[in-house]
């Protein structure tokens, strides 16, 4: 990288500021655009060999995955574990969310009140990521919903992978505790067990 820097740093400085011995070195302007496009394609060389690396080793892979369904099924509990943390993380973002938009009175109606839908985070200062405020996200689906009884103010947020043992195990649960409860029997609320790190 560094050496990328110096070698387009050293062909800006000779063509905006050509100096006169560098001048008197290259008296036609054909021998400057040759040294040019000579630096250049040092700098332009390894890049395409880094992306014919890549783009090898992402046909390997593939190539792999298909000729042995053991590798895809790793591949596929791979992408699982990473749904479940990024869900886990995206239902704490709803609890901190909510948090903010009550202490604030985000929704400006004079009560410090809990959001009932995602887009309301969003469009409050973008509590949460504008991903997630359209309920789905990296193989999860998330729900918020209000505490029915008006007198015992509270919330509850659900996140439920959108094809169970697909694109997750678990689902997830969170209220107002900050508890964050999971379950691998489709059904989550709040009589599930917390979650064990």
């Amino acid at each position: 990288m560094k050496k990328g820097l110096v070698i387009i740093s050293t062909i800006l400085f000779f063509v905006l500021f050509p100096t006169t011995s560098f001048a008197a070195q290259n008296d036609d302007n054909n021998g400057i655009i040759k040294r040019v496009s000579l630096m250049i394609a040092q700098v332009i060389e390894p890049i395409k060999i880094n992306i014919g690396l890549l783009t090898g080793r992402v046909e390997k892979i593939e190539n792999t995955v298909q000729n042995n369904p053991n590798q895809e099924e790793i591949v596929t509990e791979a992408v699982k574990t990473v749904n479940e943390d990024v869900a886990i993380d995206s239902i704490l973002g709803i609890w901190r969310a909510q948090n903010i938009y009550s202490k604030e009175d985000k929704d400006n109606n004079g009560q410090f009140d809990y959001a009932e839908r995602l887009d309301q985070l969003f469009r409050s200062g973008n509590l949460i990521d504008n991903v997630l405020v359209g309920g789905v996200k990296q193989g999860y689906t998330y729900t918020i919903q209000i505490n029915p009884n008006a007198n015992i103010p509270g919330w509850n947020a659900v996140a439920k992978p959108k094809k169970i043992n697909k694109t997750g195990n678990r689902s997830f649960y969170i209220d107002e505790t900050g508890v964050i409860r999971a379950s691998s029997s489709g059904e989550i609320g709040p009589q599930s067990p917390p979650l064990k790190n």
